[in-house]
């Protein structure tokens, strides 16, 4: 994954991006019925809030570490 610097804010979507790829890159790929899914799909999907919530700490913590800004956030 590659890391932005503070100074530089992403836009909103742009984080979303770069949480799902952590995210498909750290779990398994679900498969249903021989029908593979990403687990950010499946997560975001299945349980919206929980995908918010995670979401969220993710961007909190790497705000904190210094790898980026989010935009309003």
């Amino acid at each position: 994954m590659e890391t932005e610097t503070s100074t530089t804010p992403l836009a909103e979507w742009q984080a979303k991006e770069m949480f799902d790829e952590w995210l498909d890159n750290i779990e398994p790929m679900v498969t249903v019925f021989g029908i593979k899914l990403s687990p950010s799909t499946v997560l975001r999907e299945a349980d919206p809030i929980a995908y918010r919530t995670t979401f969220h700490d993710w961007v909190d913590r790497c705000q904190r570490d210094g790898w980026f800004t989010v935009e309003g956030h």
